[in-house]
């Protein structure tokens, strides 16, 4: 068997004679077809690099931020498996953003699985993800959500900072624990019941008055929608999926 540097030469060899037979058509194929190759190498190219920055950003995540290395190459694995068209600084920044508020609310009952089955629901993980009537971000929060945390934190009312990974997944987390408290008391760890809250955070407060009142008449409210009953089996669906992704069966 010859070596490829010599099979190459060989092919090169043929393809000028042709060229001398046949003349510009001839060339015009051979320029085709090198084209074709150098965008087939291009292609392979960009694949390495991405899987490399993303082999980077699982390191990069762990840094300051997870005590558990194998949990946070799952997270950004699963990430980046769900939504193949983020970048991998995207991938990562998401990664440390969720690990952030994870930790600021894990004591509140709020597990690794809910924020990630959150997100993948409302967004998918695009950190630029924007609803018809005006949610934003990975959580997609409402503006005028957005504008209470703001205050609280003592940032100025700026709707950009809601494409900002860790201030969206902060302010999301607290607003999904704020409506647990306020709609089903403190959640704890061990069992907690989050169907209030979430159809609290897709529908609104006011709405999800309307709609426990016509339920407990055994009546559908005027703002009833599929989606709306639906939201909450969805959500801890891929809460579940992200429970197998990070931990196995076992619950955390």
């Amino acid at each position: 068997m010859g070596s490829p540097i010599l099979k190459g030469g060989m092919m090169v060899k043929r393809i000028l004679t042709v060229c001398r037979d046949f003349g510009v058509v001839a060339l015009l194929v051979l320029a085709v077809w090198l084209g074709l190759v150098v965008i087939g190498l291009q292609r392979n190219i960009i694949t390495m690099q991405d899987k490399l920055r993303i082999s980077d950003s699982r390191v990069e995540a762990v840094n300051g931020i997870s005590e558990d290395m194998g949990l946070t190459f799952r997270l950004v694995d699963g990430i980046a498996a769900r939504n193949p068209k983020l970048k991998a600084r995207e991938v990562s920044d998401i990664s440390l953003s969720i690990l952030r508020a994870y930790k600021a609310h894990r004591d509140l009952g709020l597990t690794l699985p809910m924020i990630c089955g959150v997100i993948q629901t409302e967004s998918n993980f695009l950190p630029t993800a924007l609803s018809a009537k005006g949610a934003m971000g990975e959580m997609q929060l409402m503006p005028e959500t957005a504008k209470v945390y703001m205050e609280r934190d003592g940032y100025p009312y700026d709707l950009n900072l809601l494409y900002n990974p860790t201030l969206n997944i902060t302010w999301g987390c607290r607003h999904l624990v704020d409506l647990h408290v306020v709609y089903e008391g403190l959640p704890t760890v061990r069992d907690p019941t989050w169907r209030n809250a979430l159809l609290a955070y897709l529908g609104g407060a006011e709405n999800l008055r309307s709609f426990l009142i016509w339920e407990h008449a055994g009546r559908k409210s005027a703002f009833y929608i599929p989606k709306y009953e639906d939201y909450p089996r969805a959500v801890l669906d891929a809460a579940a999926e992200w429970q197998e992704i990070l931990y196995g069966t076992a619950k955390h």
